[in-house]
């Protein structure tokens, strides 16, 4: 079902400004406020020219928007309720998504799905989804001791790599596993890739730390590799900052998973590096959120606790995921927990930040990143969730809603506004950091227990897709 409203700039809130800063708000910062209701959560991607796509969630709704700045309009497509999306990605014409599906307390699990924007906005067509709802049981490894049964429970951030023919849906996430020899139950994290090439069918494979010692948190694809956050909870890498860096897919292996392309893949087995970062440096605290920015380059920021220094926000800024960031930098900011996601202006080589808390800001640090700007939202009754950069405009658009959950908002913003624009602004010098970093061998346990699904997609909706497992 669609649903059709106008999208409006804030009248009296632009009349306000105007009065404050008359000939330089609108080229500068903008927000643009949908008239039907607001939102408790949102994700925003740009699509092209003035049109963004946009999921959110308030209470019973869940919602892809089309929106349309240019013409001032937005088109909504609802989701069966509890359909929680918690990343998408555009390309080409389609955007993929994954997340969590729960029809109810006990019947549900992980998320997986995609469709044609112009189909479904415009053509009454449909959105196709997996939903990974099934108990798989697995047989004792006399290396890994492996035994019991596991579910996939939801998958949180997604890569697309689409070429040669085929499209890699890279994804971390979580799963259920009980050890039926010791009865225990354990919630590890999880590492996928979901792929199809040509007419083949779809094809999921995932490694799972089976004994809780490692969080992936996050991935970035730079031009020779796909790089993932890891944190360790247990020795000999307590709370650290780590990379696991794959080799990118090639025409020749394009057809193969993540996984199995490896230098020294044998047997189900792929002994993977981890490059972390000790303690003596940083401790994190919460998740480690990566961006590429360019050819190899990518930056991971977290909050961490520094020793001597306490509480930080810390930006590492990466040429080589096996090699120390060429710059580490932190500031003393208290007022930060945890990031929600990063996005990078190529032209301006700016990185954007937007924090969980507090909610009516995003950051950003721009090269050669000696300070770090902290930029409230212009009125200060909006909350911020997700941000994404348009090249087009050279801005970056970010996606909330009013506080008081009247009104869906994006906010157009720029980094280059004057000083005496209306948004506030406040510039934190950042300090630079330690910039060890350490290789530490692991292997990871693959396809010897790992279920593959081959998956054929359905006409609608309304039904999950038949799973056939080998």
């Amino acid at each position: 079902m669609k649903n059709y409203s106008k999208l409006l700039l804030f009248s009296i809130f632009m009349l306000i400004l105007v009065a404050w800063c008359p000939s330089r708000i609108v080229a500068q910062s903008t927000i643009y406020e949908v008239t039907d209701d607001g939102a408790e959560f949102s994700i925003v991607r740009h699509y092209k020219n003035r049109v963004d796509i946009v999921f959110d969630i308030l209470v019973s709704n869940y919602r892809f928007s089309y929106v349309d700045r240019g013409a001032g309009t937005s088109i909504t497509v609802f989701l069966p309720t509890g359909m929680g999306v918690s990343d998408f990605r555009i390309a080409d014409d389609t955007v993929y998504f994954c997340g969590n599906y729960y029809r109810s307390i006990t019947s549900g699990g992980a998320l997986i799905g995609y469709f044609s924007i112009s189909d479904v906005f415009f053509n009454g067509g449909s959105i196709h989804y997996l939903v990974c709802d099934q108990i798989h049981y697995v047989a004792p490894n006399q290396n890994y001791f492996v035994r019991g049964y596991e579910q996939l429970l939801g998958f949180g951030r997604m890569r697309v790599v689409k070429e040669y023919g085929a499209t890699h849906l890279l994804m971390t996430g979580g799963a259920m596993y009980v050890d039926t020899a010791n009865n225990t139950l354990h919630y590890p994290s999880v590492l996928a890739d979901f792929w199809h090439c040509g007419n083949d069918p779809w094809k999921l494979e995932y490694i799972m730390d089976y004994f809780e010692e490692y969080t992936y948190d996050d991935i970035a694809v730079t031009d020779d590799n796909v790089v993932v956050t890891v944190r360790e909870w247990t020795y000999p890498l307590p709370s650290t900052h780590n990379l696991i860096s794959y080799n990118r897919y090639t025409e020749e292996n394009i057809c193969q998973n993540i996984f199995k392309i490896q230098n020294g893949y044998f047997d189900g087995i792929v002994p993977m590096p981890i490059y972390h970062t000790t303690p003596s440096v940083m401790q994190v605290i919460n998740n480690i959120c990566i961006e590429a920015m360019g050819g190899n380059d990518f930056a991971t920021v977290c909050i961490a606790d520094i020793p001597g220094l306490g509480h930080q926000t810390v930006i590492s800024f990466y040429n080589d995921p096996t090699l120390p960031p060429a710059l580490r930098v932190g500031d003393n900011s208290t007022a930060y927990w945890e990031y929600r996601e990063l996005a990078y202006n190529k032209k301006n080589k700016t990185l954007y930040m937007i924090p969980v808390y507090p909610e009516n800001q995003i950051r950003h640090i721009t090269a050669p990143y000696t300070d770090l700007v902290t930029t409230e939202d212009i009125s200060g009754e909006h909350i911020w969730f997700s941000l994404d950069y348009v090249p087009s405009f050279n801005r970056c658009v970010v996606s909330g809603s009013r506080s008081d959950l009247s009104l869906r908002a994006l906010w157009l913003f720029s980094e280059l506004m004057m000083e005496d624009e209306c948004t506030n602004s406040e510039k934190i010098e950042v300090e630079p950091l330690e910039d060890d970093q350490y290789y530490f061998n692991h292997e990871q346990i693959l396809s010897d227990y790992i279920i593959r699904w081959d998956i054929w997609w359905p006409e609608h909706e309304e039904y999950p897709l038949e799973i056939i497992c080998e």
